[in-house]
């Protein structure tokens, strides 16, 4: 006997090697659809080139779906905010339809739409925003119902910027507060600070695309993005920088699976985050650095991504 196998091996007691098999015809890995990550300082010298190459490519409709009469919503902050200032200097925003701040996670953004699209104001209890002045104050829409649906139905898109995965909840009611609990109705034993679940986001964003396409037409076009901005603090015992890398990591998964799990037709993610994140940490510039704060996304990547939206989606 020359040796005895073990697995894929043979043992050699004269010279005690191990063959793995014969390597004279080297075998490739498959290959379709590859994509490598930039490995070379180089590719980040021209982040235009590298976010279109790295970042965008794929992304968005195969050619331009907007024209010279479409208008487009935003709702959420960041990307939100930005692009809403791009779309009313070019006369493609819609100023008149009243979007409330600072819905920057999931639950509010439904509840709204929820309101805004069917007259469902069951979760109105939680409609808290804020303001420089007077603080914490409960919302309330300045335009009836119906005349706001109008405005949506009119509309060629919407596009929503997630932001958080941390919030308040009511645990009697399990509504989530859209922002935060006023000091004056705190309850330590009704109030609770959690992060949601993947799973739950997901059902949020199901959700919102089923109140467009149901009640706003077949038609309208629903794109997502996530916000790349940090945790501004964080009610759980741990740092805020940890909480944020939680958030965010939650949030891009149920984007994930979210278009994974659905074929709706027009609807897309837009990766202003992953610009903003993943190019971050090779770039030679700050890309979450503005105004003397991490709080703003550095106007040079703002405008690489707002260029490339326009390019993706504006004839």
């Amino acid at each position: 006997m020359v040796g005895e196998a073990i697995g894929n091996m043979s043992v050699h007691p004269e010279s005690n090697n191990l063959s793995a098999g014969n390597f004279k015809n080297k075998n490739k890995w498959h290959s379709e659809n590859l994509n490598y990550f930039p490995s070379k300082k180089e590719h980040f010298y021209d982040l235009n080139k590298l976010a279109e190459d790295f970042i965008f490519k794929n992304s968005g409709p195969d050619k331009p779906i907007f024209g010279g009469n479409d208008n487009l919503v935003t709702i959420g902050s960041c990307f939100a905010d930005r692009l809403r200032n791009w779309l009313n200097a070019n006369g493609k925003g819609t100023t008149y339809i009243n979007v409330p701040e600072g819905l920057n996670n999931s639950f509010p953004v439904r509840q709204y739409l929820e309101w805004a699209i069917t007259g469902d104001r069951s979760s109105d209890a939680y409609w808290y925003d804020n303001d420089p002045e007077l603080g914490a104050y409960r919302w309330q829409p300045d335009q009836e119902q119906q005349k706001l649906f109008s405005h949506f139905k009119s509309i060629s898109g919407i596009v929503v910027t997630f932001g958080i995965g941390e919030v308040w909840r009511d645990v009697e009611t399990n509504n989530v507060f859209w922002r935060g609990v006023p000091a004056n109705e705190y309850d330590e034993d009704r109030h609770k600070y959690e992060t949601t679940t993947v799973q739950e986001n997901v059902d949020n964003m199901r959700r919102i695309i089923e109140l467009v396409k149901t009640h706003l037409g077949e038609d309208k076009v629903v794109i997502f993005t996530l916000s790349p901005v940090p945790l501004n603090a964080t009610f759980t015992n741990r740092p805020t920088m940890i909480s944020d890398c939680v958030s965010k990591s939650i949030l891009r998964v149920a984007l994930d699976q979210f278009f994974n799990e659905n074929q709706y037709n027009g609807i897309y993610y837009w990766p202003s985050f992953e610009m903003v994140r993943w190019v971050g940490a090779h770039t030679y510039i700050p890309t979450l650095y503005e105004d003397e704060t991490t709080r703003h996304v550095n106007n040079n990547i703002v405008k690489i991504i707002i260029d490339n939206f326009v390019k993706k989606f504006f004839r």
